[in-house]
């Protein structure tokens, strides 16, 4: 069993600093590019802005909760966590690859990367939703 507590704030460090660093990346890389700007952007958020929606309304809503010893399976944490660092990781990769795509237009490989990207978002999620979902009937007396 891990702190329930301490396991969210685990998951919402990465999810934000994370989420940060590409947006710096993205700024950076778009910056005189407004061509590109378009597609660059939409894939930020189509991929990063739904989990900061998640992971703030849970924490909205766990606000009123008493989670101070509250405690939550560790097979959970751990995939939530995992989960999250892996879905980042692959965000990373598919920056940095993006020279390797070749010829392939920057809107299409965007597009493209959508394929495999939601495959890894939808579970990381739910996960992370099972997670903030944890009541506080799992106290330790």
């Amino acid at each position: 069993m891990n702190k329930l507590s301490k396991v969210r704030t685990i998951i919402t460090s990465i999810w934000l600093g994370c989420s940060a660093i590409i947006f710096i990346i993205l700024l950076i890389k778009t910056i005189g590019f407004n061509k590109h700007a378009t597609y660059v952007w939409s894939w930020y958020s189509t991929n990063v802005v739904p989990g900061i929606s998640i992971i703030i309304g849970l924490w909205m809503a766990a606000m009123h909760k008493n989670i101070a010893e509250s405690h939550v399976v560790s097979t959970s944490s751990k995939v939530a966590v995992s989960l999250t660092i892996f879905y980042f990781i692959t965000l990373f990769l598919t920056l940095i690859l993006r020279p390797m795509a070749g010829t392939l237009p920057l809107e299409e490989y965007m597009h493209l990367t959508q394929t495999w990207l939601i495959v890894i978002q939808a579970p990381t999620l739910a996960f992370i939703a099972k997670i903030f979902a944890e009541e506080s009937s799992n106290k330790v007396s």
